[in-house]
């Protein structure tokens, strides 16, 4: 799965191509954070919803889910690496 939750490897695939993106800019974060659906008002469909937002919600929120991911990230990476060194001393 690239968009949401994965695997280490996919994480680092992601990173490799994340720059791909980067030409799209906000546009791009904000479909990302529509696709959550976190921000959603009442009727209105998600990308209106964060549109709407004040903007300093949804700046707190990129800012949290970057932070957020870059720890999920380097925790899973240390605990590869623990495994594959626990798993060369078995050998």
């Amino acid at each position: 799965m690239v968009f949401g939750k994965s695997s280490e490897k996919e994480d680092v695939s992601v990173m490799k191509f994340k720059g791909m993106l980067e030409p799209l800019g906000w546009l791009n974060s904000l479909y990302d954070i529509a696709h959550k659906g976190i921000f959603t008002i009442g009727k209105l469909n998600a990308v209106e919803s964060v549109k709407l937002t004040n903007i300093d919600k949804v700046l707190t929120y990129m800012a949290y889910a970057e932070i957020r991911s870059n720890f999920e990230f380097k925790v899973n990476e240390d605990r590869n690496n623990r495994q594959k060194a626990k798993d060369k001393r078995k050998k």
